[in-house]
């Protein structure tokens, strides 16, 4: 699992604490009654921890984007997007929590005996605009504030560990293919004969450490 799931996971726990600390008379509410449109009341799940949860999604995904939903999807996109310093990781992050977070409401569902499958036409509107469409907008706009969140901060530096300086040290000598003279750096032309050089790459460094021949 890469990275960027990883962090997602974490990132859709934090989103429900954040809904349960933030919104706790609404998702009250909603585990009382339930969700009407997709006709599901979470009092009469099995475990009560799972309509608990249940109800916490719901209302995460009822994003009517006032100042408290802003808050709390916008918030951790932008933190994880800060913590993860990459545009792209930082969009990753935000849709993949809106996507496990309908992931893991469908299964809490299905654990429930309660399955909305599209299989007649009024079923896929149910499915689509009830699971599907708040799930890939949340996550959208997730994504977009921890993208932002990972444009504004600087990349982490790359530290050259002891194992990636070998790796380059076993690039050298380089050997010129025309007249057999050795160079200690990565010039395009031989000095010597002017014959091109061969272009070396961390997989022939590679290749070199195993006692193979590197790449050229």
């Amino acid at each position: 699992m890469s990275k960027n799931a990883l962090i997602a996971i974490l990132g859709s726990v934090i989103l429900l604490v954040l809904v349960y600390i933030l919104l706790p008379d609404t998702w009250s509410a909603v585990y009382a009654s339930g969700n009407d449109f997709l006709g599901v009341e979470y009092t009469t799940f099995k475990y009560p921890m799972l309509g608990t949860i249940a109800a916490l999604i719901d209302v995460a995904f009822r994003n009517d984007f006032s100042q408290m939903y802003l808050i709390i999807w916008g918030g951790t996109g932008l933190a994880l997007g800060l913590a993860r310093r990459s545009g792209g990781g930082g969009f990753a992050i935000g849709f993949y929590i809106g996507i496990y977070l309908m992931i893991f409401y469908y299964i809490i569902l299905i654990l429930n005996n309660i399955y909305i499958l599209p299989i007649t036409l009024y079923d896929e509107y149910v499915f689509i605009a009830g699971i599907i469409y708040p799930a890939v907008a949340n996550g959208i706009f997730c994504g977009l504030i921890g993208g932002i969140g990972g444009k504004i901060t600087k990349p982490r530096k790359k530290k050259l560990t002891p194992v990636f300086t070998e790796k380059i040290l076993a690039l050298f000598p380089i050997t010129c293919p025309n007249c057999g003279a050795q160079f200690y750096s990565n010039a395009k032309y031989c000095s010597t004969c002017g014959a091109e050089m061969p272009k070396m790459t961390i997989k022939g460094a590679e290749a070199a450490a195993e006692g193979s021949t590197p790449s050229q």
